[in-house]
């Protein structure tokens, strides 16, 4: 129906994760995880994080199980200080969460 339409690169798979916010995460503190994208989860409780080939394309994609406590994730944003930001979105208690890099 729709022949000009692009495939998708990347599907969270069935049943879906809901994603709803990404943001690309940046700077040498984040060593191999420099350039990947973090994509916060609804349905999936949790952040994926893909690293990227030079084509774009989905290198490989990891589940930080320390990112997996706090039930379903909406935002991700990075901030100026380099940390990642994630908001909760559960209904109640929901909060800002910050996530430094290792190193």
């Amino acid at each position: 129906r729709f022949p000009e339409a692009v495939t998708a690169l990347w599907s969270s798979g069935s049943p879906t994760e809901a994603v709803s916010g990404l943001t690309f995460l940046s700077g040498r503190a984040w060593g191999a995880w420099d350039g990947a994208l973090a994509v916060a989860a609804l349905k999936g409780s949790k952040v994926i994080v893909l690293t990227l080939a030079s084509d774009g394309s989905v290198a490989s994609t990891s589940v930080p199980a320390e990112l997996t406590q706090f039930g379903r994730l909406r935002a991700a944003r990075q901030g100026p200080d380099g940390a990642l930001y994630l908001t909760t979105s559960s209904g109640t208690d929901d909060r800002v969460l910050r996530v430094a890099p290792r190193g």
